[in-house]
């Protein structure tokens, strides 16, 4: 039995005669068997690419000198310790007569059909320009017979006539000339005319004169009229003209004003915020002395 499993393994695996004798043969050493299997070669896993990291690439990387500088930066380059901010620039530009930044402003008036000179906008920067900042209204053209302007030009009138000498709008720019005006017009699908300009009581018809029922907001600006923001909050109900008037005018001197919040046009928080920003593209106004004025308005808040 011995033999015939020494004769088997012979034939198997040292590739012998199945008739060759089971001597061992002196010449050839027993070495045992053998398989060499190969390994498998596992590569080390590779670490996750940090988040925000862009991958290494065989490019040369770009020095910080050859990236895109912003004009605060190339402009504090340009005036070395003379440099302060780039909106007294913009004013030092404009008194030298380089760059004509106020050009466009905020020269049209909220209303221009009440008696109420036009305020001096003083500025977070401490400058009181010599352009005219329209607080509420400008002073309001009298063409009657009798010297009643208030009954010759009502607000009633004022969507339908033209102005002899100025314009009127709610966030109205235009240029220093009024040749180009710009302004918001509002509908609720509610009210008999389009908001277009703020609404007041007239002297006549306010217990303490003439005043305006609105709610508005002069939210930012800067003495270059580079950039400006304003809110309005427009009511989605009817607005209360007749309420108002009617109201005020039954009220005594001794007795406060009737104002729009008294009303109930604001409940519920039925109402739009209405923002306007107007700025001017700084990088057009470099290049080529020209004006680029952008004025996108966002409304929101309230339901609809």
């Amino acid at each position: 039995m011995a033999t015939n499993v020494r004769s088997i393994q012979q034939k198997l695996f040292r590739s012998e005669p199945v008739g060759s004798q089971n001597t061992p043969d002196p010449q050839k050493p027993d070495n045992p068997l053998t398989i060499s299997i190969p390994k498998t070669v596992t590569p080390p896993p590779s670490l996750p690419q940090k988040l925000g990291k862009p991958q290494e690439s065989n490019a040369s990387p770009t020095s910080n000198a050859d990236a895109p500088k912003s004009y605060r930066d190339r402009l504090r380059q340009k005036l070395g310790e003379g440099y302060k901010t780039v909106e007294e620039y913009r004013l030092d530009q404009d008194g030298k007569r380089e760059r004509h930044w106020k050009r466009w402003g905020p020269y049209v008036s909220d209303r221009q059909w009440v008696r109420r000179p036009v305020a001096c906008f003083f500025s977070p920067f401490g400058y009181a320009h010599h352009s005219l900042y329209p607080f509420q209204a400008t002073v309001r053209e009298d063409y009657s017979g009798d010297g009643d302007a208030w009954a010759h030009f009502p607000h009633e009138h004022a969507r339908s006539r033209t102005y002899r000498w100025g314009e009127d709008g709610i966030a109205g720019i235009s240029d220093n000339h009024q040749r180009l005006c710009l302004s918001l017009a509002l509908w609720n699908e509610k009210d008999r005319m389009l908001k277009e300009r703020l609404f007041g009581v007239s002297g006549p018809q306010g217990n303490h004169g003439e005043d305006v029922k609105e709610l508005y907001y002069y939210l930012d600006s800067t003495p270059s009229h580079s950039y400006m923001k304003f809110l309005y909050k427009y009511p989605q109900k009817a607005y209360p003209y007749e309420d108002l008037v009617r109201e005020n005018q039954h009220r005594g001197r001794e007795v406060v004003e009737f104002e729009v919040l008294d009303t109930d046009v604001f409940d519920e928080d039925r109402y739009w915020d209405v923002f306007v920003e107007v700025s001017v593209v700084l990088s057009l106004y470099e290049r080529y002395g020209s004006h680029e004025v952008l004025f996108p308005v966002c409304k929101g808040r309230g339901q609809s």
